[in-house]
């Protein structure tokens, strides 16, 4: 397994590899980890420092609490945010153990990848809102994704690339359908004689058409194209009768 499938595995196909985990920025993450250890490693060093051998349990037990807490910041970070995979994109949502979700996006439902940055922080600290748009006017939102602007353009990239080869592999199976279908038919009737193609003997049908020749005298024409090249022309009028072979 790959190591950057750990931890997402329910939320995977078969055969399906993990190519990036876009999160928000690890600073919020780390001042909560600071915090945690500050505070519950102090209550901790305290009972120690006073009553280092009547309390050692409850020493140990605010110490592992405090690791605890500390773990539990880490993978909540760690757990949420948009995972791209070789198949599409997967927003894990995951605020607590025993409550996950997961919202699949197939690369060729997505339209168009947004960001969106409001306020000083978002811009200081370079994180925003991404937005997809799937085909059909669903929109799915993400907060604070780190590096948003980086974010949308390797998943517009990636889509383009898979968009591409699923192209590529469709023409090349038309052409292997082709290939076959012609090795069949050359299996079972041959191969066409070109040396000797086949005179096509339907007669040419005859063109009419109508010119004027004097002020108010409609002649009819009709042309016959003969076998020899020739061509006969015959002209119909009211008043006279005209014939003409050339």
């Amino acid at each position: 397994m790959h190591w950057k499938n750990w931890g997402f595995g329910s939320f995977l196909e078969d055969e399906e590899i993990v190519l990036h985990v876009f999160r928000c920025p690890f600073m919020f993450t780390s001042g909560k980890m600071l915090t945690h250890l500050l505070g519950w490693g102090a209550l901790a060093g305290t009972i120690w420092f006073f009553f280092p051998q009547r309390l050692i349990l409850v020493w140990a037990g605010v110490a592992l609490f405090a690791l605890f807490r500390m773990l539990s910041v880490f993978f909540y970070w760690y757990m949420n945010g948009i995972v791209m995979t070789n198949i599409g994109l997967v927003i894990v949502d995951w605020p607590t153990f025993f409550c996950k979700r997961g919202n699949r996006i197939n690369f060729f439902d997505l339209d168009q990848v947004g960001v969106e940055k409001i306020g000083f922080k978002s811009f200081l600290g370079n994180y925003g809102k991404i937005i997809f748009m799937q085909i059909g006017g669903v929109l799915t939102e993400v907060l604070n994704i780190n590096r948003p602007h980086r974010v949308s353009r390797i998943i517009e990239n990636y889509k383009e690339k898979a968009i591409n080869n699923k192209n590529f592999t469709e023409e090349s199976a038309l052409k292997n359908l082709l290939s076959q279908l012609v090795l069949t038919h050359v299996k079972d009737h041959g191969i066409p004689d070109r040396d000797n193609p086949q005179e096509d003997k339907t007669p040419l049908p005859p063109v009419l058409a109508t010119i004027p020749v004097e002020e108010g005298v409609d002649i009819d024409v009709e042309k016959v194209l003969d076998d020899e090249g020739g061509v006969g022309i015959d002209l119909d009028n009211t008043s006279k009768d005209k014939s003409m072979d050339l």
